[in-house]
């Protein structure tokens, strides 16, 4: 590794007239070690090179260029032979040589203050209540304390939402909770049923069910565990999905980008989907595209309820379906550079309550893909 670092300063000190004899003769001597090597230097004297180079060494992060050095090289040792190992090795060395150079020639007076890049923590419990009047209460860092609504009591937490309603024939009224990006968090109807809401998710609910039905209305995505009760269905209102159930589990997810799904824990639910209706039995689930198309299959639920258990667990997923929920749990933007790395597919596990910064370096073990960050925008770049 060192005399790969070593040729890389006398490569750019060859093309630039200044390398001594006794450098001319190391560089020769590697030159005539490999056709690889050869190969290398041609790379090196090609117009434009030296731009690039310099334009890549004023980004470059030593501790996160040697890091992605070390991914790069175990996933190389998993994928390939040895032999095409020591050739990327000679590569990557030769270019971290070249980038020192650049930048002892550039900048030899001062000292180089490289930047850092800005850990980005998970989501955490936050949301915003809204009541019936409009006012608004922040959720997640408040401190316990009771609000009056109509014949409800509200009682506020840090992770959730409490109701208790005595007996009325009033008018409905309502409440919303919306949580943002980064933000999750749970209510518990005045009918016991609880409701876990991901990240950039809203529940619209009455805060007590008087009528013949129990009705919510969600955008986003949602865990349901809902109380039984015969003589009153409870119904989740979507876009796209009109889902009906007694007493059962289940999930449902129903952002705007993406399929809608509703998967099946526990119970009996049907879901009516355009002009179609379907009765689910556990483990199965119910997706609808955008353009309408529905389909019903055998799934594993546990991978469609893992967020709820401090994972996200991907099957066959496209690359950008998995940054759309990372976006949301962590707030960042990605921005995908390569067209054809949009429907690259994954299937796996990450942990749901690491930095960023660690999951995406998972990424990267298992993926033909590398991610640049700068503050709160990743641009995502496809290596092959």
């Amino acid at each position: 590794m060192t005399s790969s670092f070593r040729i890389g300063e006398i490569i750019y000190k060859t093309l630039q007239g200044g390398a001594d004899e006794e450098e001319r003769a190391l560089l020769e001597a590697w030159l005539s070690e490999s056709e690889e090597h050869r190969r290398l230097f041609d790379a090196c004297r090609q117009e434009g090179y030296w731009e690039e180079r310099q334009a890549e060494h004023r980004l470059f992060e030593v501790e996160k260029g040697y890091r992605r050095f070390l991914t790069r090289k175990a996933r190389l040792e998993r994928r390939r032979s040895i032999k095409r190992w020591s050739a990327v090795a000679a590569g990557v060395c030769l270019a971290a040589g070249i980038a020192l150079a650049l930048f002892h020639r550039e900048e030899p007076a001062t000292e180089q203050v490289f930047p850092t890049v800005q850990q980005i923590a998970p989501g955490k419990s936050a949301a915003t209540l809204t009541l019936a009047d409009g006012r608004q209460i922040v959720l997640g860092d408040s401190v316990p304390s009771r609000v009056q609504e109509a014949s409800s009591e509200i009682h506020i937490q840090t992770h959730e939402l409490n109701y208790s309603s005595q007996a009325g024939t009033e008018a409905p009224v309502y409440n919303r909770v919306s949580t943002p990006r980064g933000g999750e968090y749970t209510i518990v109807l005045e009918d016991g049923t609880r409701v876990s809401l991901n990240a950039q998710s809203e529940l619209r609910y009455p805060v007590a069910f008087n009528g013949k039905t129990r009705e919510v209305q969600l955008m986003g995505e949602a865990y349901f565990e809902v109380a039984p009760d015969a003589e009153h269905p409870f119904i989740v209102k979507t876009e796209g999905m009109n889902i009906r159930v007694l007493g059962t589990t289940f999930n449902v997810c129903a952002y705007r980008e993406g399929k809608a799904r509703t998967t099946l824990v526990e119970g009996k639910v049907k879901v009516r989907a355009g002009q179609q209706e379907h009765v689910l039995a556990p483990g199965q689930q119910l997706s609808r595209s955008r353009d309408g198309q529905v389909e019903v299959r055998e799934v594993d639920v546990s991978n469609y309820t893992a967020w709820r258990n401090q994972r996200f667990v991907f099957e066959d997923y496209s690359l950008e379906e998995v940054l759309y929920q990372l976006e949301r749990w962590y707030n960042v933007t990605f921005f995908i550079r390569n067209e054809s790395a949009r429907e690259l597919r994954f299937t796996g596990d990450l942990p749901k309550y690491e930095h960023l910064d660690k999951v995406l370096e998972k990424l990267e073990l298992v993926t033909y893909i590398r991610f640049v960050q700068e503050k709160d925008v990743i641009t995502v770049y496809r290596e092959k």
